[in-house]
């Protein structure tokens, strides 16, 4: 999933952005959601459930002020 991880992490402030009340116009993602993200000229697809493990795998593997904030950001539960 290493490799992946660039991908998860442009995908993940679209979760933490269209999550919040403010959020005229964005759908609402889910587990359901295939997200997809366009880097150096390809694009690239990520499943909502593959992106929630990606998630709480974070939220258990990082500690410290990193881990903090990142347990704050939404996830696709």
């Amino acid at each position: 999933m290493c490799s992946q991880s660039p991908t998860y992490d442009a995908a993940h402030p679209f979760v933490v952005e269209a999550k919040k009340e403010r959020a005229v116009g964005l759908p609402k993602p889910t587990l359901a959601t295939v997200f997809e993200v366009v880097a150096s000229g390809g694009v690239y697809r990520v499943a909502g459930v593959a992106l929630q493990r990606w998630i709480v795998e974070r939220r258990q593997k990082w500690s410290g002020p990193r881990g903090y904030m990142f347990c704050k950001r939404p996830g696709l539960e």
